[in-house]
């Protein structure tokens, strides 16, 4: 286990793949649910400046550095700290307006808890569009068998095996901008 001062922090996975000859970093989280434990926002936050200063190593150490953070973070995009204001872009940040004018089929989340769209998957990425990768798309994939006809997600239920998942999936497609 990893620990932040005397909190066991879940693994956060990095991999630098090579594609085309340039290191491509990924890094994949799942950070501890809100349910249960009353430390649940302190290892979140734990886990948040674990991912930030690794990013901030990579950057350090390879300038425009290309990467991407991925994963169920278990907080929606306003309950970042330090991603949220260093200019690390977060996937929703033009999805939502998307929706809301119509120009985006939705949903405005990826989890659905209590009769409300959440983001809590995310996937982060650099701003600058000197790392060499501009978003060609991202979407929500809200299609059945992934949903219900309520367009909804269709939760795995263990006693019967019929379902996916309470989440549904991110696409996010990257191009090479050089």
């Amino acid at each position: 286990s990893v620990f932040a001062g005397n909190i066991a922090l879940r693994p956060l996975l990095e991999v630098t793949l090579d594609v085309s000859g340039r290191p491509f970093t990924v890094f994949a989280a799942h950070w501890k649910s809100k349910a249960g434990d009353d430390d649940s926002t302190d290892i979140r936050s734990a886990q948040e400046r674990t991912l930030y200063a690794r990013i901030l190593a990579l950057e350090s150490a390879t300038p425009c550095a290309a990467y991407i953070a991925c994963g169920d973070f278990n907080q929606t995009r306003d309950e970042f700290t330090l991603m949220s204001d260093s200019g690390i872009r977060n996937c929703w940040d033009d999805w939502l307006s998307r929706c809301e004018s119509g120009l985006a089929p939705g949903p405005a989340g990826s989890y659905y808890y209590n009769g409300a769209w959440e983001t809590i998957d995310h996937f982060f990425y650099p701003e600058r569009a000197a790392s060499g990768y501009e978003v060609a798309d991202f979407r929500v994939v809200a299609t059945p068998p992934l949903t219900g006809q309520d367009r909804l997600p269709a939760r795995y239920e263990v006693y019967t095996g019929a379902g996916y998942s309470d989440h549904l999936p991110l696409v996010l497609v990257l191009k090479r901008s050089d």
